[in-house]
């Protein structure tokens, strides 16, 4: 299925599975705002650099809330294994 999308007054056409338009719209229209945020702090009309500083920006941002879901997976699998260890004691 073709998808219509603007990002940065390009229009782009992309194929993708059905019922994914409307994530894919989603993340258009964040990259969109995300560009025009760069644009506006960085003064520069290189667009290449607003490009990258955007992505390193959004890259940046991923992984720092990947990290902390990540930790809060360990957590969980912690407290988990340490209720286990409780259940099979209070079992025996």
């Amino acid at each position: 299925m073709k998808c219509a999308l603007r990002i940065a007054g390009n229009d782009y056409t992309v194929e993708t599975d059905e019922g994914s338009e409307e994530s894919l719209k989603k993340a258009a229209e964040f990259v969109d705002l995300q560009l025009r945020k760069t644009t506006k702090e960085t003064k520069t009309l290189d667009t290449n650099k607003i490009m990258i500083i955007t992505l390193l920006e959004v890259a940046s941002e991923y992984l720092s809330l990947k990290d902390k879901a990540d930790s809060r997976v360990f957590d969980y699998e912690k407290e988990i294994k340490s209720f286990n260890s409780r259940l099979e004691e209070t079992l025996k």
